[in-house]
């Protein structure tokens, strides 16, 4: 493979991961992990968007991400799941095979003493 084709392929990667990232963040009830913001104080390792390009524009995204404590964690995870492959389809070429959410954590209110 091409040194070039490699690059592109990154670019179009972190593209997308922002893209997925933004959207997702606009559904009520959610917080993707994002490495550069550290959680709000929650620690995981990794990012919170891995996204896989495969032959013939398809993609394959894995959102990793807390739900706020009183959502519905099923009709959360299927409104990201939704907007995110809307977001990615409109935007680029690629067409979206499947999105994973893993629900990392409950986000619980900070308890009033």
């Amino acid at each position: 493979m091409a040194k070039n084709h490699v690059d592109n392929i990154e670019v179009y990667s972190d593209v997308i991961k922002a893209l997925v990232t933004d959207a997702a963040n606009k559904v009520e009830g959610v917080e993707v992990i994002d490495e550069k913001s550290g959680t709000k104080g929650r620690h995981f390792r990794g990012e919170g968007v891995s996204v896989y390009i495969m032959p013939n524009d398809k993609v394959t995204i894995d959102i990793f991400a807390n739900i706020f404590y009183g959502y519905s964690v099923p009709d959360v995870v299927s409104q990201v799941q939704e907007v995110a492959s809307k977001t990615v389809e409109a935007s680029t070429r690629y067409t979206v095979t499947s999105i994973n959410v893993t629900v990392v954590s409950v986000i619980f209110p900070p308890s009033e003493q």
